[in-house]
């Protein structure tokens, strides 16, 4: 694929380590030129100091989240026309049409097809470049981009502990170089997520739904981003309990998500020869 010039520097703004160094591989083969960071205060930082030419950024982060991230982009005079493409979890309509709200050009829901990735941006960068071009046809466009991209963007859990094509989409990432990213990100998955999981537990026995949600989406993302599909169907029942303040259920989901993450990394020893990840 080649790079468009206009295109080329990208700032990734994304909380989860793990999403950070796919991002990064995968565009990096690709031509682009890589900046990120871990929340949206840091993007709003280094938007300040050296504006990309354009964004992938996270809604759900610390310090700032996306969508406030986004509106203080759009307020910054080199921001106003910069693409800004969103890069979440969440599959609801109300986020969605949230983000397009505050000015996002379009969005890519988690977990990612990385085999698709690079081409499913180089498609919203030409669609924004044709839309900016004829500027009368803007709105017609992105309503358009909403309800195509949702629908085309949505995703489902299967039942496998950990689905083995999604490993083999992040292994084809690393396409021209010798030796195999899955480990890596096996490792620093378990690695990032055991923390996540222990919070989530205090949060969930403390009550606290406004931290159960924030701590059951970004195990979501995270799991379902290395294909531990049911663990992120879990988490996703707990994140719209917690949504809708239904927290009653929320100890006996927290339980099957503890036992289904254990499930998981065993299944990632396992793959990746029993070498030890936890």
């Amino acid at each position: 694929m080649i790079v468009k010039s206009e295109y080329k520097r990208v700032l990734v703004a994304d909380d989860d380590s793990v999403m950070r160094l796919l991002m990064r591989q995968s565009l990096e083969q690709d031509g682009y030129i890589v900046e990120d960071v871990t929340d949206g205060q840091a993007a709003l930082d280094m938007f300040a100091d050296n504006a990309p030419d354009f964004v992938l950024l996270d809604v759900e982060m610390p310090v700032m989240n996306g969508f406030e991230a986004l509106q203080a982009i759009r307020a910054m005079p080199e921001g106003e026309n910069v693409p800004v493409i969103m890069v979440t979890g969440y599959d609801d309509y109300e986020s969605v049409s949230r983000a397009y709200l505050y000015g996002a050009t379009d969005f890519i829901t988690k977990p990612i097809n990385w085999q698709l990735f690079n081409y499913h941006l180089k498609c919203i960068l030409n669609r924004y470049t044709q839309s900016s071009r004829n500027s009368a046809g803007v709105e017609k466009v992105a309503a358009t981009q909403k309800i195509a991209s949702f629908a085309q963007n949505s995703w489902t859990m299967e039942s496998e502990i950990l689905e083995m094509n999604k490993l083999n989409r992040i292994r084809a990432i690393n396409r021209d170089s010798m030796g195999d990213i899955v480990p890596k990100i096996l490792h620093m998955y378990c690695n990032d997520s055991a923390s996540i999981v222990s919070s989530l537990t205090n949060a969930v026995s403390s009550a606290d739904s406004a931290m159960t949600r924030s701590l059951a989406h970004s195990l979501k993302a995270s799991s379902g981003n290395v294909g531990a599909i049911r663990l992120a169907s879990i988490c996703k029942q707990l994140e719209n309990c917690a949504r809708t303040g239904s927290m009653s259920e929320a100890g006996a989901i927290m339980s099957i998500i503890e036992q289904e993450y254990e499930k998981a990394c065993s299944a990632m020893q396992i793959y990746i020869g029993g070498a030890s990840i936890q």
